[in-house]
């Protein structure tokens, strides 16, 4: 029997055209550049996961199976048990504030015997849900009013539910749609390298119209900056 492993990421992304028309980004800031903020969010998690040191297990577009948002997150979380891992760490790519303290002080909760460890979002979702292996029941995860205001309070309910001790991080704010993306990008630190790169991308939307060609100069630098890199599951 293989010795249990401990603590995973799990990096659950969207590809990114149908990240964008999720967010409503296209509509704002036109097709390419909302790919390219896509792009830059997944390349800013990934980085912030990778920091940790937690192992990172990356499951994007086609690689997620399942009928629902619920399936398949549910079946996401069952791979990573499945791999060994006790404690798993879901985030997406929509919290700019997300750093490597939240993920190591999720870790330590889930490994001092908490069964679920959320990171509470402004407008009543998460930017991080932290489940204990012992704390995962299929069907009434599957159910729960994922990608609605109300799935927070969902996850305290499920937990009681469960009988599971419920830990919290601190508040912070997500980006769902487009007038949350500018709110928050106006707002976080500008020294920040991803806040830098999205006011870019903002300012250029600002100043032409959605999908007007940009010069070829510019358009090969911003691409070769913001592509992310090769995204593995491991």
């Amino acid at each position: 029997m293989r010795a249990p492993l401990h603590t995973a990421i799990l990096l659950f992304l969207r590809n990114e055209q149908e990240e964008a028309r999720a967010k409503a980004l296209r509509a704002h800031f036109g097709s390419r550049r909302s790919l390219r903020m896509v792009r830059a969010l997944n390349h800013h998690a990934l980085h912030v996961s990778q920091q940790s040191g937690l192992p990172v297990i990356v499951i994007k577009g086609e690689q997620q199976i399942g009928n629902n948002f619920g399936e398949r997150f549910a079946n996401a979380f069952e791979e990573a048990f499945a791999a060994g891992y006790e404690n798993v760490i879901a985030i997406g790519n929509d919290c700019l504030s997300l750093s490597t303290e939240h993920l190591h002080k999720a870790a330590a909760l889930l490994n001092s015997g908490e069964g679920l460890v959320l990171g509470p979002a402004e407008d009543g979702g998460a930017y991080i849900v932290g489940v204990h292996r012992g704390a995962y029941q299929r069907a009434p995860f599957i159910n729960l009013p994922w990608q609605t205001p109300e799935v927070l309070e969902a996850l305290i309910s499920y937990a009681r539910q469960q009988r599971a001790v419920c830990s919290y991080l601190p508040m912070a704010q997500d980006m769902d749609d487009a007038p949350a993306f500018r709110k928050v990008v106006s707002q976080m630190p500008v020294h920040l390298r991803i806040v830098q790169i999205l006011r870019n991308i903002l300012k250029k939307s600002a100043l032409q119209p959605a999908d007007a060609p940009l010069p070829a100069r510019q358009d090969t630098h911003s691409t070769r900056s913001l592509r992310a890199p090769p995204l593995l599951t491991r």
